[in-house]
């Protein structure tokens, strides 16, 4: 309250007018109610979501749009984009109370919001021992405004109440993941449960900002709302027959969370759904992630004189306290497939033989359309399906999958990989041959490696050397306590065909044109000579073994001229002529000093480099065959001589099986 209380005194003017959702939390409404009585400024209360009444809101000289989303206690969503931009262009400035969701789940900055607040005494503490609040603002002016009038009203927080905020803040991530599962799960056993008329939760497919909400927020957050059919009487029946639980306000504690929430008594019928409607009959859940050997309820199952309580009051009709003793048996994961070109199509043949009823396919989906799979197979004429399946833009966004299920992307692009934290962060589990994930931008990299942990996991066995083990060698190197001096590496299959035996004696444009008639090149050559591919591979080894690189800090020698790269695709292949005189020459220099030519990544602590170099013909990097992907690897108890790892580095065959074993790992 504090921290809104900041808001109004820095931002309004007597005569300015304040529109606020018309749903939103309790005590905002009373504070603003109060204000608005004693002439403070003029308060509107306008369904954010109805966009003739937010038009007509704003049609009036306004100062502040005040958003909640999701709604307290209602979770409604709100469409962050729209309304942000309708108020700007209205002059007016825009908040976002992010209480509900955190920034681990939502952040509004991102969709322009000009100030973010939070109760910091919810989620973002999270252990119930700190009560403040937080204004984050966008512009500095502004900024400098709140500061002043914080000092000046004196609501600034303690040092200790700020150093218990920031150890809460520390495990926001990890405690919300838990909250969400636990939500997740209760929603669901809510919604089949004869007592309630109605469950309010965005994570439910039924939520009618469901689609909405997964589009802007990172999660579906902790927050559940429901209906009793029993009205007021049942409430009171239902919380005074809980055990393990307690009425409280405090949501987002780490602890047993509070039950049915007194928070919005005193709105009345102020802005509550339909005019002169009441909610006192919704009890609003915050679930907390308290857990009790891992199910959802297990704070109750760890008190036997509760559980022994339930029983005596469910013989008395309160079976609702059962609710919340007993956890629901997960559902069968969903697979959903992104990507069924060659790779993709591999592992529907590899998933359909090994027919494992833990791995069954929910979604197969390419860039244009999706084909939901309905019932325990793939049908046969999937692909015919597929090209009659629904439109979608591509985008990353899955509405159909819940935490748990899984994604395989098995494409190349840009767009989905950046929705890999995005899953992750949902309670998705991701198993990936895009390389551009791990091996893109670093800090996606670094959110990417955050978010994958308890409950969650990111499968990358397929993004270098199609499931040799390398990622994983690192991995078990550097937790075994050795410091990883070098890395040298033949990573392209392709490039690794391409001059296998290559002297110059014939053009180098021919092999190119035959590697991409044998599915060894992509049908555009220039992915591959442009050593882009191998570049997202050293990246992604150099960052497991433990050197946060850019991608700027990698130098490659593309073989690509600048004609074969301007060349349109019609043209491209005449282009590839350029390539053959002095690869050619090359290729006779290296050969009469007995070498051979190959195309090398490496990395060590003096830096990264990528492209062509000439080997000794018995060098361990050059005595592969075909698509072999050669790794050498030193280390502090591989000093003297490297650990070398070989084997088929390229392929759909190979890479469909490192996405399956991934998957088998998730489902073990």
């Amino acid at each position: 309250m504090a921290a809104i209380t900041l808001v109004l005194e820095a931002l309004l003017q007597p005569g300015d007018r304040l529109v606020v959702t018309h749903d939103c939390y309790g005590g905002s409404w009373r504070l603003f109610d109060a204000l608005a009585r004693k002439g403070r400024f003029e308060l509107a209360l306008v369904n954010l979501a109805d966009p003739q009444a937010l038009a007509e809101a704003l049609s009036r000289p306004t100062r502040l749009v005040w958003i909640e989303t999701p709604s307290n206690p209602l979770l409604r969503i709100t469409d962050l984009r729209e309304v942000i931009l309708n108020a700007h262009a209205a002059g007016a400035l825009a908040l976002v109370d992010n209480t509900f969701l955190s920034p681990a789940l939502q952040r509004p900055l991102e969709f322009g919001a000009d100030l973010v607040l939070h109760s910091t005494t919810k989620y973002i503490n999270g252990h119930s021992d700190v009560v403040g609040g937080a204004v984050v603002s966008r512009d500095p002016a502004l900024h400098e405004s709140l500061v002043w009038w914080a000092n000046a009203l004196g609501l600034t927080g303690s040092p200790f109440d700020s150093f218990l905020t920031l150890r809460g803040l520390r495990t926001l991530d990890a405690r919300l993941r838990v909250h969400q599962e636990n939500a997740l799960a209760l929603a669901e056993r809510l919604q089949k449960h004869p007592a309630v008329s109605a469950v309010h939760y965005p994570g439910l497919a039924s939520h009618p900002g469901h689609t909405l909400a997964a589009r802007q927020q990172r999660g579906f957050g902790a927050m559940i709302s429901f209906e009793l059919a029993g009205g007021v009487s049942a409430v009171r029946a239902f919380v005074e027959g809980v055990a393990a639980f307690h009425v409280g306000r405090i949501a987002g504690w780490c602890r047993k969370p509070g039950g049915a929430s007194g928070h919005h008594d005193p709105c009345g019928d102020v802005g509550r759904g339909a005019p002169g409607r009441r909610h006192r009959r919704r009890p609003a859940a915050p679930v907390g992630r308290h857990r009790g050997a891992g199910r959802p309820g297990g704070g109750h199952r760890g008190r036997p004189a509760a559980r022994a309580a339930d029983r005596r009051r469910a013989g008395r009709g309160g079976a609702m306290s059962a609710l919340v003793a007993t956890a629901e048996t997960p559902a069968q994961r969903r697979i959903a497939l992104l990507g069924v070109g060659t790779v993709g199509r591999a592992l529907i043949e590899r998933l359909d033989a090994l027919d494992d009823p833990r791995l069954r396919l929910g979604l197969l989906a390419n860039s244009r359309r999706r084909l939901p799979v309905h019932g325990q197979t793939l049908p046969r004429d999937w692909a015919q399906s597929l090209a009659q399946g629904e439109a979608h833009d591509g985008s990353g966004l899955l509405p159909d999958l819940q935490p748990g299920d899984i994604v395989v992307d098995a494409t190349a692009s840009a767009e989905l990989a950046a929705w890999h934290p995005r899953w992750l962060r949902q309670g998705l589990h991701v198993v990936s041959a895009n390389k551009l994930g791990l091996g893109g931008p670093l800090l996606r990299q670094h959110e990417i490696r955050a978010l994958a942990g308890e409950g969650r996991h990111y499968g990358d066995a397929a993004t270098v050397g199609a499931g040799l083990p390398l990622i994983r060698t690192l991995r078990e190197l550097r937790a075994g306590g050795d410091r990883i001096g070098a890395v040298v590496g033949v990573l392209s299959g392709t490039l690794a065909w391409l001059f296998d035996g290559y002297d110059g004696s014939e053009p180098f444009s021919a092999r190119v044109r035959a590697a991409v008639a044998q599915g060894f090149a992509e049908p555009d050559p220039r992915v591959d000579l442009s050593g882009e591919d191998v570049r997202r591979k050293l990246l992604i080894l150099a960052r497991t073994a433990g050197y946060p690189l850019e991608h700027s800090e990698v130098r490659v020698d593309s073989l690509l001229t600048p004609a074969i790269i301007a060349a349109a695709p019609d043209r491209l292949d005449a282009a590839l002529g350029e390539l053959d005189a002095p690869l050619a020459e090359r290729a006779a220099r290296t050969a009469r000093d007995g070498r051979v030519l190959r195309y090398v990544a490496r990395f060590d602590a003096a830096g990264a480099r990528i492209g062509l170099e000439a080997l000794a013909a018995d060098d361990p990097l050059a005595v592969g065959r075909g698509c072999d992907n050669r790794v050498a690897i030193w280390s502090t108890r591989y000093r003297d001589r490297p650990l070398q790892i070989q084997g088929p580095g390229a392929g759909a065959e190979v890479t469909a099986a490192a996405l399956l074993d991934d998957l088998l790992r998730i489902v073990a």
